[in-house]
């Protein structure tokens, strides 16, 4: 598996008080251009902070286009069977248990991907606390990244969750949000109709609100919901549905010692 990077956001802001890293979901950053939009929708978004955005290989749009041709190539040299209904039922199963097994494969990458990520993130952030915001199966990402953060040095502010593709069920929530200096924001929809196919049972954090975590009086996890925004939209729309879920978006942090007034 290529190794994930670290990709700067906007270098003249290297050496600011805070990091943001923003994780991306499913087949969202597969190209240069993708890259390149991404990049630009972060800036647009208005986070102060040195940002990066960690890409990994989250699957490829052409691996269903690979399938999918196979099959047309087949059914072309038996004309008469292509187009019967028998057969366009056997080429939506075989492209669906195509889909399923990719995305429990990617799944378990995301998994990888977290538990090395804090050791990546470490080694630019030098102290500095850390914010992550992840979409889709990015939230898987940064969950594992969460439950494997004291392996590294790591100071972590905030977590904004966007339409989640992790467990919400997992039994380390609590303990994930226990270590955190400030919140996490679970921007779910009940709605999201791309979380209810996922091939399982389990349910996600993006379709539904987390179990509150309360220390010391203090709610530490906060439900928004935002039935109106579609799944892949929580990302394509980021500018502008950042500043609504996380209330420190644009905070500038003195000093990387300051301690924020939450």
């Amino acid at each position: 598996m290529p190794a994930a990077s670290l990709i700067a956001v906007d270098p003249s802001q290297a050496g600011a008080p805070r990091v943001n890293i923003f994780v991306h979901g499913y087949r969202s950053m597969v190209s240069p251009a993708d890259v390149e939009a991404a990049r630009l929708r972060v800036q647009q978004t208005g986070v102060a902070g040195e940002s990066y955005l960690l890409r990994w290989m989250a699957g490829r749009w052409s691996d269903s286009a690979t399938v999918a041709g196979l099959r047309a190539a087949y059914k072309a040299t038996r004309f008469r069977y292509a187009l019967t209904p028998w057969a366009l039922l056997v080429d939506a199963g075989v492209i669906g248990l195509h889909e399923a097994a990719q995305f429990k494969v990617m799944e378990r990458k995301a998994e990888v991907v977290g538990r090395r990520l804090p050791a990546l993130v470490a080694e630019i952030a030098e102290g500095r606390p850390v914010n992550f915001i992840g979409h889709s199966l990015g939230a898987r990402v940064i969950h594992h990244a969460l439950a494997h953060a004291h392996s590294a040095d790591l100071t972590i502010d905030d977590v904004v969750l966007l339409a989640g593709a992790a467990d919400l069920n997992a039994e380390d929530w609590e303990r994930c949000v226990r270590q955190l200096r400030g919140k996490l924001y679970n921007a779910y929809s009940p709605r999201d109709r791309i979380l209810r196919m996922t091939p399982d049972v389990r349910r996600r954090v993006g379709s539904r609100p987390m179990a509150p975590v309360v220390i010391d009086g203090e709610e530490k996890l906060v439900n928004i919901t935002c039935p109106e925004v579609a799944h892949v939209a929580h990302w394509t729309r980021l500018p502008e549905l950042l500043q609504r879920v996380w209330p420190h978006c644009g905070d500038v942090v003195e000093s990387s010692k300051t301690e924020r007034n939450l």
